[in-house]
């Protein structure tokens, strides 16, 4: 799978329609999960967005795009955790079957 690049603010002066164009949700999502979270705090921390701009578009308070933000942080902090957790536990097996 080739990995998904990020625009930068140059790429969308001028052109509404580049938004389209970036992996963020629609301005009348219903659902939301933690993806769709993330691409928004994303957008926002990358300066595609300005926060103003997220929250206009997403109809957010500025309590919970942060609320966003810490859940993004966590479940990054976790997936690091539990691949690491991982890599141990291959590394154990891998040496006690040599044993």
């Amino acid at each position: 799978m080739k990995p998904m690049a990020y625009a930068t603010k140059s790429d969308f002066e001028g052109e509404k329609s580049a938004l389209a164009s970036l992996s963020l949700p629609p301005p009348n999502c219903a659902r939301w999960n933690v993806h769709r979270k993330a691409e928004v705090v994303k957008a926002v921390l990358s300066g595609v967005l300005s926060l103003e701009q997220a929250c206009q578009r997403y109809a957010l308070s500025l309590e919970e795009f942060l609320s966003w933000r810490l859940l993004v942080k966590c479940n990054e902090t976790a997936g690091r955790g539990s691949r690491r957790l991982r890599i141990v536990a291959q590394h154990r097996e891998h040496g006690a079957s040599q044993a």
